[in-house]
């Protein structure tokens, strides 16, 4: 009988001395990593281990089909040839990355099935429309069957972004809205629907009702992350008055709210289930211009920064909604096209002045606000001088102190989409796509916590390997043991849990939980004396494992004396 040994490597020594390793990242603002010589509307998202999974379009506008490669933290592409991302359809129309587990990825695309002929005027075909996704892996296998698993066997009518966000167990919440009646978008149903780890739905074959909106022009449905669990769905009631709805993991309904000072389409989740946001405001008179507003709201949809919010920016020519984060100590980052804006937790500006970044005497326009540690920051910006283009970056702290003696210049030809992620490490990876005749494609560029182009961290740092904030296990009690011993672990986060013991050889011994757990403390009585369909085991030493969403992972080792 073959024997398999488990093997546990647990490392837990400190770097003194930081390792840098150049791979195939580019180190010349000129010559970008050149992932794919096709392709436009690209997307990106971290593979949880310092690289990223890309995506992209190719085709013609009307039969556009999604492509995907992955490249490691080095820049090292790891396909010999991106993958197609296959469905029942002819073409697939807008699609979004969604990170999974580490290694994992989601992609969330519409599917256009041709049913008929075009039907005069209209000189398109018929087509039937269908909200799919697919999960794949760094080994590019396709993981919820080859043509993806759809979110609803309804028949749909879509249009805006893809509303979609991570469940945090490796799978997503999505919503999507349904029209019905005699015309196109007469009337319409809202609905939202949970799909799991393995692509399974869970909130029925329709998903959730939410609501129906009864006229023309119905605004299109959004989702955001509820921390540590759940999700918010962002909707409209008849004239257009906002409202949330705070969604448990098992489709219950913890509350809904119309306020007119709730957000349309965006928010940023902070860690105690409560969010913030950026919304323009429309005039009363309408010379007067359009105002930008800040808010907040706990966990239980109250707001927190006053019933109007705080005003950010006044007299703008029309509705904005600027790139927004939840980042160092819970501050609200809000960026616009040349300054930034920083609001404490309490609703204090931080920065009473506007700080303008880059420089001043250019156009600048900014991209994007990334976290690098616990403390810093890194902005991203194009700089266009006179029609010469420049892609910067710099690393702030708190206090909006520079951290790199200079701004760091990583591109220097005009992108058309951009998506910029971070590498895990302090730095952040941009990827983007060119439209020029000469050079098409999509290409990429990582940018160091040093402000190095092309330099790979790979420091191991206490707070790299600390437990992990998600879940504890503790060492069981007592231990040794005598035919029982209770086992106790934490969850900060709602999960996938299995709690496994294994013996000396690495045989599962028992499983004691299998299951999707919810935020809180848990205690297990592991029994070696046979009861409670668990083998009677002999003395020895065995190993407990927790696991949580299906790859991290804790191991404590215990003893049975009979």
């Amino acid at each position: 009988m073959k024997k398999h040994t488990l093997v546990y490597f647990i490392s837990l020594t400190l770097l003194l001395t930081i390792n840098d390793i150049y791979g195939q990242w580019s180190n010349d603002p000129n010559q970008n990593l050149r992932i794919s010589n096709f392709g436009y509307f690209v997307d990106a998202c971290e593979d949880g281990m310092g690289g990223a999974f890309v995506g992209w379009k190719t085709g013609n506008t009307e039969y556009p089909t999604v492509w995907l490669q992955w490249i490691d933290k080095y820049g090292y592409i790891k396909w010999n040839q991106p993958i197609n991302i296959k469905s029942n359809g002819e073409s697939q129309a807008s699609f979004k990355l969604i990170k999974a587990e580490d290694g994992r990825v989601i992609i969330a695309f519409i599917d256009h099935k041709v049913i008929g002929p075009p039907i005069p005027p209209n000189p398109l075909p018929q087509i039937k429309s269908s909200i799919m996704l697919q999960k794949v892996d760094t080994t590019s296998a396709l993981l919820w069957s080859e043509k993806g698993v759809n979110v609803t066997t309804d028949t749909l009518s879509l249009g805006g972004d893809l509303a979609v966000v991570p469940d945090r167990c490796g799978g997503v919440f999505i919503s999507w809205k349904k029209s019905f009646g005699e015309f196109n978008d007469d009337s319409t149903i809202t609905r939202i629907q949970r799909i799991n780890y393995d692509g399974q739905r869970l909130w029925g074959d329709e998903g959730k009702y939410i609501a129906t909106w009864y006229g023309a022009n119905p605004p299109f449905p959004s989702v955001g992350e509820r921390k540590p669990d759940g999700v918010f769905l962002l909707y409209s009631k008849p004239n257009f008055l906002p409202t949330v709805v705070s969604i448990n993991a098992d489709m219950s309904v913890k509350w809904e709210k119309t306020n007119k000072g709730y957000p349309y389409v965006k928010l940023e989740p902070d860690e105690n289930g409560g969010a913030a946001w950026a919304r323009t405001v429309a005039p009363v008179v309408w010379d007067s211009g359009y105002t930008l507003i800040a808010n907040r709201m706990n966990a239980n949809g109250e707001l927190l920064w006053s019933d109007s919010g705080i005003a950010i920016q006044q007299k703008l020519l029309g509705p904005s909604t600027p790139i927004q984060k939840l980042l160092v100590n819970d501050t609200f980052f809000i960026l616009f096209s040349n300054y930034l804006q920083m609001i404490n937790k309490n609703g204090e500006l931080i920065n009473t002045e506007k700080f303008f970044y880059g420089d001043t005497s250019k156009k600048i326009d900014g991209l994007d606000i990334l976290p690098s540690d616990s403390t810093n920051f890194i902005l991203v910006w194009l700089e266009n001088d006179d029609n010469s283009y420049r892609y910067k970056c710099q690393k702030y702290s708190e206090t909006l102190k520079k951290m790199w003696d200079t701004s760091v210049t990583y591109s220097q030809s005009l992108h058309m989409d951009n998506a910029q992620i971070t590498d895990g490490r302090g730095g952040f990876i941009d990827v983007f796509c060119f439209y020029y005749p000469d050079t098409p494609g999509i290409l990429a560029q990582q940018v160091s916590g040093n402000g190095v182009l092309g330099e790979v961290l790979t420091t191991v740092d206490k707070e790299d390997i600390s437990t992990s904030k998600d879940f504890h296990l503790y060492q069981n009690y007592p231990n040794p043991f005598n035919l029982s011993t209770v086992i106790s672990y934490k969850l900060s986060t709602i999960g996938f849990v299995t709690l496994k013991v294994y013996d000396i050889l690495g045989n599962v011994v028992t499983v004691l939980v299998d299951e999707e757990k919810k935020v809180g403390n848990y205690q297990v009585v592991f029994s070696a004396n046979g009861k409670s369909n668990q083998q009677q085991l002999s003395s020895g030493i065995y190993f407990i494992e927790l696991k949580i969403n299906h790859y991290k992972r804790e191991l404590i080792k215990c003893v049975l004396l009979k």
